[in-house]
């Protein structure tokens, strides 16, 4: 890490989870490094064919220790269960009130990368959450952009989908930096098929101001939700800023 930090100031955030045949006392060590950030996962699951084992004990010991050492915990959750676990943590104490998590979509053992429990998973967070959605495989643009649109942050690693499709590898660029770069076009106040969406690190109001009296009866406050259809919205242009989604015909 040091020669990391000597090279580029970047934040430096270790796993937690290096490996389903690691034991988890050994990936708890790596705590002891002192990053600025390390990985937690609150529960134990099934992977695909294997199993990824976190006790309870042993979760409540490694969360005191980062605790301690002042180490923030990124939450990794793959369903609402986790989730709500890693609830119990912080009103236990282990964790910061301010939680940080990656809604992990597309584990063979958690929830399937769909728009729809995407946005159950953003429902169920605190307020003041900040978050991120990591979708494996084949789903991950479309997700990260639906992530961005509700407010969450996007993920620039390429170690959960490493093609766009078949045959096209991925860039070492964040999906941000490309989003950043497409055309956005005007706001129009006579679109009735257009609502704002304001970015920030929690799920994100609707302006619901922009919308017709029926879309706004449909579009409660508080859930970044476009006609209450966002999860068949689609993303219509991505600056740093507010950004437009426009509900699919």
């Amino acid at each position: 890490m040091e020669l990391i930090a000597e090279r580029c100031p970047i934040l430096v955030q270790l796993s937690t989870g290096v490996g389903l045949d690691v034991l988890f006392e050994e990936r708890a060590e790596l705590v002891e490094l002192r990053p600025r950030m390390a990985t937690l996962n609150p529960c134990s699951t099934s992977f695909g064919a294997g199993q990824f084992l976190n006790p309870p004990d042993g979760v409540r010991r490694l969360a005191a220790r980062m605790r301690d050492l002042g180490v923030l915990p990124e939450l990794e959750v793959y369903d609402t269960g986790r989730l709500e676990a890693c609830l119990r943590l912080r009103d236990e104490g282990l964790l910061p009130e301010r939680l940080q998590f990656s809604l992990v979509l597309g584990v063979r053992g958690g929830m399937a990368a769909t728009a729809d429990n995407l946005l159950t998973m953003v429902r169920r967070l605190p307020a003041d959450a900040i978050w991120q959605v990591i979708a494996i495989g084949r789903s991950t643009l479309e997700l990260t952009a639906i992530g961005l649109a509700l407010g969450g942050n996007a993920g620039a690693g390429l170690q959960d989908a490493l093609h766009l499709r078949r045959g096209v590898r991925r860039r070492r660029e964040p999906a941000a930096g490309r989003a950043n770069r497409r055309p956005r076009p005007p706001p129009r106040s006579h679109d009735r098929g257009f609502g704002r969406v304001r970015g920030g690190n929690s799920a994100s109001p609707v302006d619901r101001g922009r919308l017709t009296p029926a879309r706004r009866e449909a579009a409660p406050s508080g859930t970044g939700l476009l006609g209450g259809r966002i999860g068949r919205g689609l993303v219509t242009g991505f600056r740093a800023g507010p950004l437009l989604v426009r509900e699919a015909r």
